[in-house]
């Protein structure tokens, strides 16, 4: 209980900013998303380059 009456004692530039931690995330979660999409992209570039890709195995 002593913990909790300290931090609330602290002053604002002690504590750690919450708005700067969900700014982070944000910026993560974003960037994230764009990798997929990047993924995405480039993995069909390469398919349409290798066009017509019948499988590994030779015609029966």
């Amino acid at each position: 209980m002593a913990a909790i009456a300290d931090s609330a004692t602290r002053s604002p530039e002690s504590q750690r900013d919450p708005q700067k931690a969900h700014k982070t995330a944000v910026v993560i979660g974003v960037v994230m998303i764009a990798i997929v999409f990047i993924y995405a992209v480039i993995a069909q570039l390469i398919a349409i380059q290798n066009a017509p890709f019948e499988g590994f195995a030779p015609p029966v």
